[in-house]
């Protein structure tokens, strides 16, 4: 009985072995589905605190899907501290949209940006307005990239 037995795992493993070796081949890697920008945007509050902004862009078969927007800022202009907020953006035709709360003021953040161009060759303008205070944010000429070269 255990000779029969294992006699059938065996012709079993050896039928789940023997195709996929016997062809040499293997299946081709699938085309990646969805492709991930990444764009620097900079800006200035009036009193001068520069802004970092980084928009994340997630893109299928060249039409975007989803955006996120990653902003820093000082608190004041004598401080040290900074603030930080990522706000989900709404695709709307070409522009994105979205609200926020930033996580050490817990500061209301409303974001408006146009998408220029389309491709590789994207650049964006637009708002941030945290409570009376707007920001003109603009696309820095060739920080476009990719998630390989973001990471980096």
């Amino acid at each position: 009985m255990r000779a029969i037995i294992t006699s059938l795992v065996a012709v079993g493993v050896a039928g789940f072995a023997g195709p996929s070796e016997a062809g040499g081949r293997k299946p081709a890697p699938a085309a990646p589905a969805e492709t991930v920008r990444y764009a620097t945007l900079s800006g200035t509050f009036e009193d001068g605190r520069e802004v970092d902004v980084i928009v994340r862009e997630v893109r299928a078969r060249g039409k975007l899907n989803s955006a996120t927007l990653d902003v820093c800022y000082p608190v004041s202009p004598a401080s040290g501290r900074w603030d930080r907020a990522v706000v989900e953006l709404k695709p709307d035709g070409a522009a994105l949209r979205g609200t926020g709360t930033s996580q050490v003021e817990r500061s209301a953040l409303d974001v408006r940006l146009q998408r220029k161009g389309s491709g590789e060759n994207l650049t964006y303008e637009g708002t941030i307005r945290r409570g009376n205070e707007q920001v003109r944010l603009t696309t820095e000429p060739g920080r476009e990239s990719d998630e390989t070269t973001f990471r980096e």
